[in-house]
């Protein structure tokens, strides 16, 4: 058995992941669930529950997240269903919170990731414009590491509410 290794978990940083290649178009999202719902453990009454549902309904409704080039239709979404991370002691290194620990209190060591991939088939092969519309959904977010191949080359970028679109061009 193989042990995956472990993801620093920083609340309001997300990380999108693009490859753009040959009129493919497939995006990555990890985020802690703290971004998306306010809080990472489970559900713990009815009220949050209900953020828990329309996060995820958000999450799999990607024309909401994205706006992209016209060409581009959507052919596939996968959104991993997050459940209550491993327990660990701070000495793990592995929260790394600039936030003062709102919503942990009974729950500490416990965190929740979303993982979705998005799949695109775009027409136009010239370049692609993506408009990173997760600042607004979700305004846990505060900044988004974007790293992308596209056109044999490889670029990144910090993305933030004011700077929040990725144009992919030879």
């Amino acid at each position: 058995m193989f042990a995956e290794p472990l993801k620093a978990h920083t609340h309001g940083e997300g990380k999108l992941t693009v490859v753009f290649e040959r009129g493919h178009l497939l995006v990555a999202l990890e985020t802690p669930a703290a971004n998306v719902m306010g809080f990472e453990h489970a559900p713990q009454d009815e009220s949050e529950r209900e953020i828990y549902a329309n996060a995820l309904a958000t999450l799999k409704a990607p024309e909401k997240l994205f706006e992209l080039t016209p060409s581009c239709r959507l052919s596939r979404t996968d959104v991993k269903i997050p459940e209550v991370g491993h327990e660990h002691s701070d000495d793990e290194g592995v929260h790394e919170d600039g936030d003062d620990h709102e919503g942990h209190e009974g729950h500490e060591g416990q965190h929740m990731d979303f993982d979705a991939t998005y799949d695109w088939q775009c027409a136009d092969q010239r370049q692609i414009k993506m408009a990173v519309k997760l600042f607004d959904v979700f305004p846990g977010f505060k900044k988004i590491t974007a790293e992308w191949i596209a056109f044999n080359r490889q670029s990144s970028a910090t993305l933030d509410a004011s700077h929040s679109t990725l144009l992919l061009a030879p």
